[in-house]
């Protein structure tokens, strides 16, 4: 596990001697803005309850997503709240937006990003997480957010 704190941390699995192919690594940031670069291994992108912070929001950018290893995921589980349950619930209450071809905040394009508004009450003063995939411009099928979730879910890119 690569670990953050409570401030904007700079994390990396990419450790030829532990963090190998084949081998299973989570990396969590925690609050504050931060940036998290996969390996070889198969990474696993945490999110947690409090981790966008109580009024700003958070900023994080994973680069390396998918690059050395398919089986890299982004796990927000944990970060949704009031009641999100996975198959009774729809998604896209607290995953806002899911937009490819983006330039992001460290400069590069054919980026996608992800908001996410933790509690799902869209409109209130509570932050929102941001979820930069940094130099990946994911393929979404579906003409609306809901299909396009569901197909990042059914693909194993998004655990939720």
């Amino acid at each position: 596990m690569v670990l953050g704190a409570w401030t904007n941390d700079n994390l990396s699995s990419v450790d030829s001697t532990n963090f190998t192919t084949g081998k299973s690594v989570q990396v969590v940031g925690g609050q504050g803005n931060d940036t998290m670069t996969g390996g070889a291994a198969n990474d696993t992108f945490t999110w947690f309850a409090g981790d966008a912070g109580t009024t700003t929001g958070a900023v994080d950018i994973v680069k390396s997503f998918g690059s050395n290893s398919s089986s890299d995921k982004l796990d927000i589980s944990k970060l949704l709240t009031n009641g999100y349950v996975s198959g009774t619930s729809t998604l896209s209450q607290w995953v806002t937006s899911v937009t490819t071809a983006q330039t992001s905040p460290g400069g590069v394009s054919g980026s996608t990003k992800i908001v996410i508004d933790p509690d799902s009450t869209t409109g209130s003063s509570t932050a929102t997480q941001t979820i930069w995939l940094e130099g990946l411009n994911l393929t979404l099928t579906g003409a609306n957010l809901d299909a396009q979730l569901t197909a990042l879910k059914t693909s194993g890119v998004l655990i939720a």
